[in-house]
């Protein structure tokens, strides 16, 4: 978490606090800011207390909170409250302090892994319950594994191979063993060194076989029951889930009672919410409303900065986009300084190519990016056969994880390419509608998509694009195909020397940015917003957090 309290007080100029006290952030104050900021001293350090209710205002809803049906930001941050995986991402140690979360033991206490990169065994903690009693042991493991990868399972669910994870992770598991009750290992096909980054994200979260078992798929789906540190209560869906603590954590019993997440799609009503007190924690604030924010006693506002790239898709297989100097064209067409600057006050930061600051794979200086050079748009394009521009169409969602405020910063980028000659209508989508259409990648008729995505491992290269993962087998909705691409990709899933391996990606990143099958535009800075009430929030560089040790003043 970077705090910005302590950097308020030697960044503002009395001109900026005149300004925000006049233009009506000043009615968030209760006195004038200066004051405030010298009268605030040395905060007392109390003692955490169990108890209370912490009420969080989510950017949407959670959906169905079953590991491995969604890889949408909403969803996984819930699953992370509810499920263990094999492996966790610390969620402890805050943003500036890490670039990525650290791997730590999870179910597993430990683990190792052959030389040759193929075996996996993991040893499981003893005593770790499920929710409704009954023990995680390596039988339990296995049938969760075995329900994405065995379709002669009872449980089989082919959704599970389809998002995230699954694209290669499921793929590359020859076999599941249970060695005895507390050991299970994993038997891969080919060295898959990005394997525990990718157990830990709770889309690979254990479930109760018990309770499946039980209640069946869909039955499980409307009470889910992990072992995390918090158990399922109730869900509104679109109104609130409840959660509340499990006391037989094994990594330590939570402090709260209870957590309620709210879904409250309208960025502007979550800003309300939490000014009026009606939540304690928001995530997703709008760029305005951040500098608002900043200048209120009772609110902290923290920058996670997760590993975060905002985009276009582009069409790599129709006309117009399936040419490339089109597509560089769109890239030099776009003034991203400007974007940053004047809609996202400065909330995000300028993307030259498909990492993000944060990813492992990610160098500063490995691709120069693309400037804002209008004149030079306008001859790609003359020398692409469209002299006079195209017209397009482009759709995109109207809220989500990462999506900031897309309205604006879609029709900042419409007047961009407006100006080169390219004219583009827009379809705004539900998020759940824009996923399932998503999914089907671009048709002929439809340009570009408008997305966003996180990733703290340098294989999400590969399942953004890699042409065997076009749809419906994976995530390349823009149908790009660079066999060059392919192959680098291909050695460096299986290179097990790191910096081999990074030197494999980032070669690759250089030709994809070349190829431009994207409009590279910024990464999310991530503010999240929280009374001063709520004590210990860390807000790490990741869009989920651990609330174990978040206590209530």
């Amino acid at each position: 978490m970077t705090d910005e309290r302590a950097d308020r007080a030697t960044a503002l100029t009395r001109r900026d606090l005149l300004r925000y006290g006049a233009t009506g952030a000043g009615a968030l104050l209760t006195a004038p800011a200066w004051t405030r900021l010298a009268a605030a001293g040395p905060q007392p350090v109390l003692e955490p207390k169990k108890g209370g209710t912490l009420v969080i205002a989510w950017e949407a809803d959670p959906g169905v909170l079953v590991p491995g049906l969604s890889t949408g930001g909403a969803t996984v941050r819930a699953l992370v409250l509810l499920y263990d995986s094999l492996v966790h991402e610390d969620l402890t140690k805050p943003a500036g302090q890490v670039d990525s979360p650290p791997i730590t033991p999870g179910l597993a206490e430990r683990w190792t892994i052959s030389p040759d990169g193929m075996t996996y065994t993991f040893f499981l903690r003893r005593g770790v319950k499920f929710h409704d009693g009954t023990e995680v042991d390596a039988e339990a493991v296995k049938f969760n594994f075995d329900r994405a990868i065995d379709e002669r399972h009872p449980f089989f669910d082919a959704t599970l191979r389809s998002i995230n994870f699954s694209l290669v992770g499921y793929r590359v598991i020859k076999e599941t063993r249970v060695v005895d009750r507390y050991t299970f290992q994993l038997v891969l096909s080919e060295p898959f060194p990005s394997l525990l980054r990718n157990l830990a994200t709770r889309t690979t979260g254990i479930v109760s076989p018990t309770a499946m078992r039980r209640l069946g798929k869909d039955r499980f789906a409307l009470a889910p029951v992990g072992s995390g540190p918090f158990k399922f209560v109730e869900q509104e869906r679109g109104v609130k889930v409840v959660l509340e603590r499990n006391p037989d954590y094994w990594g330590g019993a939570p402090l709260l009672d209870r957590v309620v997440i709210r879904p409250i799609v309208e960025a502007a009503s979550r800003v309300a919410a939490l000014v009026a007190g009606e939540v304690d924690v928001m995530v997703v604030i709008p760029p305005d409303s951040v500098h608002q924010l900043r200048f209120n006693r009772s609110i902290q506002v923290a920058f996670a900065g997760p590993p975060h790239i905002w985009f276009w898709m582009l069409n790599c297989r129709a006309t117009p986009t399936k040419d490339k100097r089109v597509r560089q064209a769109m890239n030099y067409a776009v003034n991203r300084e400007g974007l940053v600057k004047d809609i996202l006050r400065n909330t995000a930061t300028v993307a030259k190519g498909p990492f993000p600051p944060g990813n492992p794979g990610y160098a500063k200086d490995n691709v120069a990016g693309y400037t804002y050079d209008p004149a030079r748009a306008r001859r790609l394009l003359a020398e692409a056969g469209f002299p006079n521009g195209f017209e397009m169409k482009c759709f995109y969602p109207a809220s989500g994880t990462g999506m900031m405020v897309p309205t604006p910063m879609n029709e900042y980028i419409q007047a961009n390419l407006r100006d080169v000659g390219i004219r583009v209508s827009f379809e705004v989508l539900e998020f759940g509608a824009f996923i399932a259409k998503a999914r089907l990648g671009l048709d002929d008729e439809t340009s570009a998509l408008q997305t966003s995505w996180s990733s703290n491992d340098p294989w999400w290269l590969e399942s953004m694009f890699h042409s065997d993962l076009h749809p419906p087998k994976g995530n390349v909705r823009t149908w790009y195909k660079n066999p060059e691409v392919d192959r680098l990709l291909d050695q460096a899933r299986r290179e097990l020397n790191e910096a081999r391996r990074l030197q494999l990606y980032r070669q690759a990143e250089k030709l994809i940015t070349d190829d431009a099958p994207w409009i590279f535009v910024c990464h999310d800075r991530s503010p999240i917003a929280y009374r001063a009430k709520v004590q210990n929030f860390v807000a790490p560089p990741s869009w989920n957090f651990d609330l174990r040790q978040v206590w209530l003043r």
